[in-house]
């Protein structure tokens, strides 16, 4: 998966001053010693679907982020309890916010993308 994200990075982003790093990140095992935070941005896909990563989830996005830090999370409703967990004690640090697939303008297939995620961006 690394690898794959690493082609997309370098053919999106090859005139960016600053290229992108990709690194693999395990918020279980919570060794940050790689990473220098904070982030400007900080994107997930599909992370939410065990109630017992909630928390690991959430000490990660926390210990990665800082007041400017943009965190943007998109969410297939796979269960139900865990979905709901993470969004009601990710309000205890966050400003969360769920948003239209509508202002994101570079998705080739609103419909397919709106009925299978739920976009969420945390301040």
């Amino acid at each position: 998966m690394l690898e794959l994200l690493g082609l997309n990075v370098m053919s999106n982003c090859s005139d960016v001053d600053q290229q992108p790093k990709i690194m693999e990140l395990d918020w279980e095992f919570q060794d940050f010693s790689q990473f220098e935070p904070p982030f400007n941005a900080i994107v997930g896909s599909d992370v939410i679907f065990l109630e017992s990563l909630v928390d690991p989830l959430l000490n990660t996005l926390i210990h990665l982020s800082d007041q400017k830090t943009s965190i943007f999370i998109c969410v297939e409703k796979r269960n139900e309890m865990a979905y709901d967990l993470f969004i009601e004690k990710a309000r205890g640090y966050f400003s969360v916010k769920k948003v239209s697939i509508l202002h994101v303008s570079s998705f080739k297939s609103f419909d397919y993308f709106n009925n299978l995620f739920t976009p969420f961006f945390f301040k």
